[in-house]
């Protein structure tokens, strides 16, 4: 699974830079991309952590002399950590590029009210849900994170794939 999200990071800041270049790369929708590339890295760093290293760390606990297991548990919670860490700016960059990108969207009306719309509520709830400790960075919160990030993409790809580019239609 951890793969998986490792893997679709550039694919979806792919699409996203898309978005930005359909928006005129105006000052906002570059400052999105940009602030969307601290959710990328916080990604990145979170999924290795806890797919890999936390990984590794459980195979190397498991193989380990039951009373020298300390070091690895210490190291095991340590992963944790830095997981979470990562997770939260992940969450948080996420919210507030969106609400960039939907605000961008909203003042030019090049894609539907209705985008921006929901746009703005996403990046609210992964913003202040983080912030007022409501939104978790444990499996269940970043499932609700991906979920919301998701559906407000999807809405901006059905969009964009149906705008013909200038000059070929």
């Amino acid at each position: 699974m951890h793969g998986i999200a490792i893997a679709a990071q550039p694919l979806i800041l792919l699409g996203l830079i898309g978005l930005s270049q359909y928006l005129e790369w105006s000052g906002m929708a570059t400052g999105a991309l940009v602030v969307y590339s601290f959710s990328v890295v916080g990604n990145l760093v979170a999924a290795l952590m806890s797919g890999f290293v936390a990984s590794d760390v459980i195979d190397r606990l498991r193989g380990a002399d039951p009373a020298d297991t300390t070091p690895y548990q210490a190291l095991l919670h340590y992963t944790g950590s830095i997981n979470q860490a990562f997770a939260r700016v992940a969450v948080l960059a996420a919210g507030v590029a969106i609400l960039l990108w939907s605000s961008e969207i909203g003042r030019t009306r090049r894609l539907s009210r209705t985008s921006a719309v929901v746009g703005l509520a996403v990046g609210l709830i992964l913003m202040l849900g983080l912030l007022l400790g409501q939104l978790h960075p444990d499996v269940r919160g970043i499932i609700l994170a991906t979920a919301l990030q998701a559906l407000w993409m999807v809405l901006i790809a059905h969009q964009l794939l149906r705008v013909v580019p200038e000059g070929h239609g």
